[in-house]
Parts: structure tokens; sequence; C-alpha cells
């Protein structure tokens, strides 16, 4: 994703946080490229991208947990290419916040 995509959402991000008492900013990028070009003057090219961007405010829970810290909410974010030659490309992408992030382990 581009610089000048990505500072409008972090400042949406940044503005959003400062209204709510509490909040967890979690935010992820993943960018993968390949590009092949010409081999011995002859025009072959091969080209491959893949870009994502996930973002969450996730509220926090003001009741201090047993250190005295805010209560912290768990977060988790994947992704996984596979790569089947001729039968395609898979692309498997999780997110989840809460209860659901903590069974994703499972």
């Amino acid at each position: 994703m581009k610089t000048k995509q990505c500072l409008p959402m972090l400042g949406l991000a940044v503005v959003m946080t400062g209204c709510a008492q509490r909040s967890l900013v979690f935010t992820t990028f993943t960018k993968v490229g390949l590009d092949v070009t010409a081999i011995d003057g002859n025009p072959s090219s091969l080209m491959f991208g893949y870009k994502r961007f996930e973002g969450a405010i996730i509220p926090v829970d003001p009741m201090p947990g047993q250190d005295g810290a805010p209560a912290m909410p768990s977060v988790f974010a994947s992704v996984a290419v596979t790569n089947k030659w001729f039968k395609g490309l898979h692309v498997k992408q999780r997110f989840a916040t809460g209860v659901a992030a903590e069974d994703i382990d499972k």
C-alpha cells in the first residue's frame, strides 16, 4: 500500500482513539512481490504481487487486570500463501480479536 494511502488511515485511527477513553490500535501490512525480466534480450516477463492491510481499533476494558494494567484483549492475524503449480495460488487470511483470537490457537 502506498504511503499516500496509509497516512489517512493512520490519521483516522489516531483521531478515533483520541475520542475513546482507552483503545488498542492493531494494524498489519504485508507486501510480496516478484518480477522477472528479459533473458538474453528475449522479451519475457513474469509478475506476481500481493498486498494486504488490515486494522482494528479495539476498546480496552477500563477495569484493571491483576497487575493493575488495563485488560488488553487478545488479537490474532495471519496470512498463508500456498502455490500449487498450475492449480492456482491460495491465500488464507485470518483476523480475530478477544475470545475468538484465543480459540484459534486451540
